[in-house]
């Protein structure tokens, strides 16, 4: 009868597909958090992911009884969650290929105006966060502007960071995308929501540039 790609049937593959990973001990999670900040492994991170896949399902389905909306939330996991599978090893495989760099220097003057008088590591991470926004992954950027956060000195490039990554210039909203795809949604957003995301972060940096102090 073909592929069926109902809600039903991609919850029911998330579920399977998750129940291979182990539950970790509070002592496990502890000792592999501990060695991940010594060593920074991913596949120390990847291995802390998996074994809380299980408890995202588990404390969205405690909601399933609360009306439509919640059903939804429950089919939308799996869709979603694969578009950041798709999307998040896109970002290793350009940081491997050293395109990063190459983004960075062409994101340098827009940094240097955005978050002036900073350490080039900082750039360095503001390059990829800014990036990974534009790619529409806001999972992936995430990191690496928690390590931007931590070696900037400017309290004012703080604010504007935060505020760039809330209201950020998105090419590909994925998880907009991934939403409306759950809803069966068949009408094109990139361009609508590349304006509205634009616009946005357009009169967010405005204000800041006019509003914050140092």
């Amino acid at each position: 009868n073909g592929f069926d790609f109902s809600p039903e049937i991609n919850l029911a593959r998330y579920l399977q597909s998750i129940r291979k990973f182990p539950i970790l001990t509070p002592e496990q999670e502890y000792s592999l958090a501990v060695k991940y900040r010594e060593t920074k492994d991913p596949k120390i991170a990847q291995q802390l992911v998996n074994s809380h896949l299980r408890l995202v399902v588990k404390v969205v389905a405690k909601y399933r009884g609360y009306g439509k909306g919640s059903e939804n939330t429950i089919k939308f996991l799996p869709i979603l969650f694969g578009s950041y599978c798709v999307f998040i090893p896109f970002v290793k495989i350009l940081e491997k290929c050293k395109v990063d760099k190459g983004i960075g220097k062409l994101l340098k003057p827009i940094n240097h105006f955005l978050f002036p008088s900073e350490k080039e590591e900082a750039y360095k991470h503001l390059s990829v966060n800014l990036s990974s926004n534009l790619l529409g992954i806001g999972g992936a950027s995430t990191p690496s502007g928690l390590k931007a956060i931590e070696t900037m000195t400017s309290k004012k490039n703080k604010i504007m960071l935060v505020v760039i990554n809330s209201l950020s210039i998105q090419l590909i909203p994925t998880t907009v995308i991934a939403m409306r795809a759950s809803g069966g949604a068949r009408i094109d957003i990139i361009l609508p929501s590349l304006l509205v995301t634009m616009l946005s972060t357009i009169i967010g940096i405005v204000l800041v540039k006019v509003l914050v102090k140092e």
